[in-house]
């Protein structure tokens, strides 16, 4: 996936959600922002707001374009669907397409279905974002994802299980303000780089998820 648009940019960057309709918890779950390399990720969960896997459940991984997160995301994903009581599989079954609408268009991604748990794990890109999927309990092909244009409006481990304003808490907004800032700052600015003072080289995640 990384042989599409300028590796190491986070031009055109944007981070994916399941859309509104989703009923069950929102959460932010890990960000990472490197400034000199031109890499953002960003991990949201959707699901049970304490990561209970028998609930219906997707995870989003958005990733600059050619971000070596990407590829972690993925390899996560297998793991925790192929993979969840540490034995590990024979192999990946045979990948198949799906169509995932994203950003208000169909999108072809790349597909792996575990038929004993009914987990799934999927990839593409929507324009020059790098997403991975990973979930149960619902077809990737009903999900439709569409851009975050605030991440403070999302919930967090911290959040839902702590003191709303004790100082982890206060430090995960504080830098989720300002990863908000790195990401508006690319699309604002004529040479890409970010604006208003995105924070450096910060990473904080993945705070916590369920398998898949």
């Amino acid at each position: 996936m990384n042989d599409h648009g300028t590796p190491g940019s986070a031009e055109g960057f944007g981070v994916f959600a399941v859309d509104a309709a989703w009923p069950q918890s929102r959460q932010i779950t890990g960000h990472g922002h490197n400034p000199a390399a031109g890499d953002i990720h960003v991990y949201l969960w959707f699901g049970h707001p304490y990561f209970d896997p028998e609930v219906e459940h997707v995870s989003v991984f958005s990733g600059s374009s050619g971000n070596a997160q990407a590829g972690e995301a993925l390899e996560q994903a297998f793991e925790d669907a192929f993979d969840p009581d540490g034995e590990a599989p024979a192999g990946l079954p045979a990948s198949e397409p799906v169509t995932v609408t994203a950003d208000g268009s169909p999108r072809e991604f790349e597909l792996w279905r575990n038929s004993g748990n009914g987990y799934w794990v999927a990839r593409g890109r929507v324009g020059s974002t790098e997403v991975v999927l990973s979930g149960s309990g619902i077809e990737p092909g009903e999900l439709s994802l569409v851009r975050v244009s605030d991440l403070t409006t999302l919930s967090s481990p911290l959040t839902i299980s702590g003191s709303s304003h004790g100082p982890g808490v206060l430090h995960h907004r504080e830098m989720i303000s300002r990863l908000q800032d790195a990401i508006s700052g690319p699309a604002q600015s004529a040479g890409g780089a970010p604006a208003g003072g995105g924070a450096q080289g910060q990473e904080e995640g993945p705070l916590g998820r369920g398998p898949a």
